[in-house]
């Protein structure tokens, strides 16, 4: 029997010793109490004439309270006996100079009951409990006053709260002052399991544009069940039963989630009720059909309600064929309410353009949409010539285009530029010849290897016209012809053909032959001049070169017959002086 009974309980504290303990996240059921900080005698209360409900005390942010371990707050200690709302606000990193002007936002707000100062029995179960993390906090009350000798009373947390998230969403962004109502939907997730969940109240506040508000609270809720997701339909009314003045303007609407458990979840939204304008946009084509490269030019006509100009700008947004967005676009207003831009397309297809106005303090909730067409040009056919490559003189660019039918286009558009390594490209101006031909000039300051390229684009009411066009050229110094007769250049011949230059006795009356080579020493030809023969300083004869290469020579000869004794001399020159010919 002993054995059995040891062997029994040896088995049931090895089941028990398997089993998991865990713990869950839920506030620790034993009251606490803490003390919020204000000076003797004083107090503050969230009020009209001071909403945010704080003061200054010595620089400090009064009322305060600070905690360093997580809780939940339940209750408060006070001289009303009564509970209410305590709003939790963030403790500013500066200090407090003036009681009640600065805005300070609320971190958390708890729905709180009256604690006597003894305290009592209370489960979190029973009562309402909002999570506060640890840190610093401005504590307020629209409820009560806050005095020095406020308690508050909670739970010490165990595990940290539930996590859960809120999204606030309106059924438009733009809204028109016909508009009688807008619909608020308001979803709330669980973190950890992603479901979504409904909660145990909804409060916040919507503030309109003339500043006045309207609260709103879990009865304005209902409950779709099928979306999972609260819904609420408002009508524009403030607290007052009245709407804005004027209704166009900016709405915003702030809301918190609370859930047993669960730290709150805050959400808000905005959105606007817009002034009608009329906007009229047309293109500077009756059928908006461009070429690629062509410039599109739009003109925008902006109106109100009451046929005035607007004035405030316009912005827009083109989608370009292949879905790219472009929202650069730069409009300039010509006249009251009259704006004009200009576009370059470098897509083929079709475009579209939406132009709204310029949301500054006011919307306007007419857009304007339209769309046009590009197609690709033609091409055409360039032929590029290059004249002249000597450094510090014009070289002369020549560009002939012709479409397929080897017609000229002329009227076109040049981008070109001319390149030397190292060096930013120079941009050409160019000439419109007619029948095709365009011309332009560059000097080059620099010998070396130059490129030139660019593009040609021509637009005809039919369609456009796209070529491309590139060159290279060796720009060196100059070169000159360098024309030489020598001494030994010139000989004379007697009539059997005898080389008798060095005898300087003749019969008298023979003819001779004289000869003349002409060299061209230089690093050009030389072209077009004329070989002059002298005898004694007259001119005897003269011939016309027309080409003469650098490096090669020529031979001249004439006949010659001396008629009367004496001494001779015979000289000749090669692109002589003026006034020797």
């Amino acid at each position: 029997m002993k054995r059995g009974h040891f062997l029994l309980i040896f088995l049931v504290i090895t089941i028990f010793s398997l089993v998991p303990y865990t713990v869950e996240p839920l506030p620790i059921p034993y009251p606490r109490e803490a003390d919020v900080y204000v000076p003797k005698y004083w107090y503050c209360q969230e009020t009209k004439g001071c909403p945010n409900g704080y003061m200054c005390r010595d620089g400090v942010w009064v009322p305060s309270f600070t905690t360093t371990i997580p809780m939940w707050i339940f209750g408060v200690t006070n001289k009303y006996e009564r509970g209410g709302v305590l709003n939790f606000r963030e403790y500013p990193d500066y200090t407090c100079r003036a009681h009640c002007v600065e805005s300070i936002p609320v971190l958390y707000t708890a729905d709180v009951i009256y604690v006597p100062y003894y305290g009592g029995d209370y489960l979190p179960e029973d009562v309402p409990i909002t999570y506060l993390p640890p840190g610093e906090y401005i504590v307020t009350s629209p409820s009560f006053a806050v005095y020095y000798n406020v308690k508050i009373w909670f739970f010490p947390d165990r595990g940290g709260p539930k996590k859960m998230s809120a999204a606030l969403e309106t059924d438009k962004e733009k809204y028109g002052k016909e508009d009688t109502s807008v619909i608020y939907t308001l979803q709330v997730t669980d973190e950890d399991t992603k479901e979504y969940i409904q909660v145990d109240k909804i409060f916040g506040k919507i503030v309109l544009p003339d500043n006045t508000e309207k609260t709103v609270t879990t009865e304005d809720w209902a409950w779709n069940e099928e979306e999972e997701l609260y819904v609420y339909c408002w009508d524009f009314l403030n607290d007052e039963g009245k709407c804005s003045d004027p209704k166009e303007g900016s709405y915003s609407c702030e809301l918190t989630a609370k859930k047993k458990y669960y730290e709150d979840a805050r959400a808000g939204v905005d959105f606007a009720v817009c002034y009608h304008v009329e906007i009229d946009l047309e293109f500077d084509k009756d059928i908006p059909k461009y070429s690629l490269g062509e410039p599109v030019e739009m003109t925008v006509y902006v109106t109100d309600e009451n046929g005035s100009p607007v004035t405030v700008g316009v912005e827009s947004v083109l989608v370009l064929p292949n879905g790219e967005v472009k929202t650069d676009l730069s409009w300039t207003q010509t006249e009251p309410g009259t704006y004009s831009t200009s576009y370059t397309p470098v897509q083929e297809g079709v475009h579209h353009i939406t132009v709204g106005v310029k949301e500054n303090i006011i919307c306007y909730l007419k857009e304007a949409s339209s769309e046009f067409y590009v197609k690709a040009c033609e091409e055409a056919h360039v032929d590029l010539e290059i004249i002249g490559t000597t450094i510090n003189e014009p070289v002369t660019f020549v560009l002939t285009v012709t479409d397929g039918a080897g017609n000229g286009l002329s009227g076109g558009e040049i981008e070109s530029g001319v390149y030397l390594i190292d060096n930013p490209p120079v941009a050409l101006s160019w000439s419109d010849l007619g029948n095709g031909v365009y011309e332009a000039v560059y000097t080059p300051s620099e010998v070396g290897f130059y490129t030139i390229c660019g593009t040609v684009i021509i637009f005809e009411e039919t369609g456009c016209f796209r070529g491309f066009f590139d060159g290279s050229f060796i720009v060196e110094e100059k070169k000159l012809p360098d024309l030489v007769i020598r001494n030994e250049d010139i000989r004379v011949y007697s009539e059997s053909g005898e080389d008798i230059t060095e005898n300087s006795k003749l019969p008298l009356g023979e003819t001779v032959t004289i000869s003349v080579t002409v060299w061209n020493i230089g690093d050009a030809s030389a072209e077009n001049f004329w070989v002059v023969i002298l005898i004694d300083g007259n001119l005897v004869y003269k011939e016309s070169v027309v080409v003469l290469a650098a490096g090669e020579s020529i031979l001249i000869e004439c006949m010659w017959a001396f008629n009367h004794s004496g001494c001779y001399t015979i000289s000749a020159a090669a692109d002589p002086p003026e006034g020797i010919i």
